[in-house]
């Protein structure tokens, strides 16, 4: 029997403590009766992620927990799921003498897709050629991203299962910094 591969995840906890035993056995029930439905603890962000076939999948889960368990759920809708490499070029400048840099990079799955464990760490690669970038500044865009991928882009939950790879860039020799390619680098997530 084919099982297709689950589209759409949720971080879900009880937001009562005392109703834990409740919530795991229902999350155990519910993976039992439908092969679709998957859990999984992500060790990082310490939660219990529940993955389906779309939204409404998921919510009448969440739902049935409310109405047969009597357990009252937190939901965090997982917003970015990399599926393709995402390419980026973004400028910083400021008028007159200030900062500029330019990166050009993109973003990529650590995971593949033939269904091996995910790969949940966060990966940079400098493939940049020539003198455009002088190597002062990689460490600087390394760090950035570094960064972003601990605090996240919005919410502040953690980025896992990405890779950088740096591919260009562009320096002024007097207006470029350290700050400038951590401020680009992050414009180009």
């Amino acid at each position: 029997m084919h099982v297709p591969e689950p589209v759409m995840s949720l971080a879900v906890h009880p937001k009562k403590k005392d109703n834990l035993d409740n919530f795991l056995k229902a999350l155990n029930r519910f993976q039992r009766e439908d092969p679709t439905f998957v859990v999984k603890h992500n060790t990082e962000s310490e939660e219990i992620i529940i993955s389906g076939m779309g939204e409404l999948h998921l919510f009448v889960y969440c739902e049935r927990m409310k109405r047969e368990y009597g357990i009252d759920l937190k939901l965090v809708i997982q917003l970015l799921t990399i599926e393709k490499p995402s390419v980026a070029e973004p400028t910083l400048t400021s008028g007159g003498a200030g900062q500029y840099a330019k990166v050009i990079g993109y973003i990529e799955p650590t995971s593949s897709a033939d269904g091996e464990e995910a790969d949940l760490s966060c990966l940079f690669e400098d493939a940049t050629t020539g003198n455009n970038i002088p190597n002062e500044y990689i460490p600087a865009i390394e760090k950035a991203f570094h960064e972003y991928c601990k605090r996240g882009p919005k919410t502040g939950y953690p980025i896992v299962g990405m890779k950088y790879v740096l591919t260009d860039g562009q320096t002024h020799v007097v207006d470029s910094s350290s700050l400038a390619f951590q401020i680009a680098t992050r414009y180009s997530i």
